[in-house]
């Protein structure tokens, strides 16, 4: 518990300086990349510590972690500024094929497994889907 509050501080001083640096240069190269990218360590910090902290049904831990994720990358799918990666259009879209059949494989065992109610398998592959997003 005290290393996820520890790791929380780090980040958010990492992204305190990568935003001290954008607001002193905000036309330095990557000054706004490592910003995002420093905005989502806290995120991601943040939601660990969440989780360390929740205590609920089995199951729910996994899915309310999900819908963070989803939530967090929202912002950046609406509002894009910066490339995220250096891969071609073709590159890209290959990646998003490859990880929209996981999505949907995914779904389609999640589904299955909650009607017949098998929560180990259930949260198995709420991790394993989480993981390969």
């Amino acid at each position: 518990m005290a290393s996820t509050m520890m790791n929380v501080t780090t980040v958010s001083s990492t992204f305190l300086s990568s935003a001290k640096s954008v607001a002193a240069d905000p036309s330095a190269p990557n000054a706004k990349n490592n910003l995002a990218t420093a905005a989502r360590g806290v995120t991601e910090s943040i939601n660990n510590l969440i989780n360390v902290y929740t205590s609920a049904a089995p199951g729910q831990k996994e899915c309310d972690s999900a819908i963070r994720a989803i939530q967090s990358a929202k912002h950046m799918l609406e509002n894009p500024t910066e490339p995220v990666s250096d891969a071609s259009y073709y590159e890209c879209l290959d990646n998003v094929m490859e990880k929209s059949k996981a999505l949907g494989d995914g779904m389609t065992g999640i589904a299955n497994h909650a009607r017949s109610q098998n929560m180990r398998t259930l949260e198995w592959l709420s991790r394993k889907l989480q993981v390969q997003l």
